[in-house]
């Protein structure tokens, strides 16, 4: 039992090590040597519990998308009120910033998506599972006669998870227009006028 989570804890320093060494070097160029430096050991331990850069590539994005989908989920479900539900909602999609890993992570996987099968699988699956997250709140608003949608509740879902992507995007490159802060005024806008409700923030 101990040397499985040792193996565990092991595979959980790599991946966090691959992280970092895709948002240093790019999807495309990063290699094992690159992990192992990064986590500091050798290139064979890496090979060890990782068979070759693209399952690497996929862990590391894999633990991303927890991040912008599985816990937002969760949070989600915790909240009753659809008000607070969305805000919080909105509130964990948007990067904090330039530095922000796990959203380079995921501009890096869109990169990989345009050659790669597994990724475009990967990337498409995690913007539909956003819009439908979005989709069930704005549903369970309306039904609650809370929300009055100016749209039906995919083209809101979709515009939402756009918005987010396009903040996130534009703090990556470095736009000094824009960070955590305006990425959520935009976005909360947005949903005010998608859903006649002055949202908190």
């Amino acid at each position: 039992m101990a040397r499985k989570k040792d193996q565990t804890a092991r595979r959980l320093q790599l991946t966090e090590a691959a992280q970092r060494a895709i948002a240093e070097h790019g999807a495309i160029a990063v290699r094992i040597e690159h992990v192992a430096q990064e986590a500091g050991v050798s290139p064979n331990t890496v090979r060890y519990y990782f068979k070759d850069v693209e399952e690497l590539l996929w862990e590391a994005h894999r633990r991303a998308i927890e991040r912008f989908y599985t816990k937002r989920l969760e949070q989600a479900r915790a909240i009753e009120d659809p008000v607070e539900k969305l805000v919080a909602t909105i509130d964990s999609g948007i990067a904090s910033g330039p530095d922000d890993l796990e959203t380079r992570l995921l501009c890096e996987g869109l990169r990989l998506a345009r050659d790669s099968e597994l990724f475009s699988v990967l990337m498409t699956t995690l913007h539909k599972q956003q819009e439908l997250l979005y989709e069930s709140i704005l549903e369970l608003g309306a039904a609650k006669g809370v929300f009055k949608l100016a749209d039906d509740v995919h083209t809101i879902a979709q515009t939402l998870v756009a918005l987010e992507d396009i903040c996130g995007i534009r703090m990556m490159q470095h736009d000094p227009t824009i960070d955590y802060a305006e990425g959520r005024r935009l976005v909360l806008a947005y949903a005010r006028l998608a859903t006649g409700v002055d949202l908190p923030g």
